[in-house]
């Protein structure tokens, strides 16, 4: 039995067949390149929260918060790097802080 369709192709698991191995590589080729596509993002976004801040960037959470201002402070009298991360765990820590002390003032 031959192994043709009725259009008389070659069908792709005949024996020799260079049409199935180039398919197989493809997908290989393909996976690869969906797995880097997606991964690379994935793998940036995890890093940068740990990547350390820039200097405008406290200078722009400690203007807006006077608590943020103190906490980031004695981070830095510790010696301990300021990181995204960091700020951003400042600023949702300072905000009903800063909310409450509007009362005393």
């Amino acid at each position: 039995m031959s192994n043709v369709n009725a259009d008389g192709e070659t069908l792709v698991n005949e024996p020799g067949s260079t049409r199935g191995k180039f398919l197989v590589v493809c997908k290989w080729i393909g996976g690869l390149a969906l797995v880097c596509l997606i991964g690379y993002p994935a793998v940036k976004a995890l890093y940068e929260p740990w990547q350390p801040a820039s200097v405008d960037e406290i200078r722009t959470v400690i203007a807006e918060s006077a608590c943020a201002k103190k906490l980031l402070a004695d981070a830095n009298s510790s010696a301990q790097a300021i990181t995204h991360r960091d700020l951003k765990k400042v600023t949702e820590l300072c905000l009903p802080i800063d909310q409450q002390s509007k009362a005393f003032q």
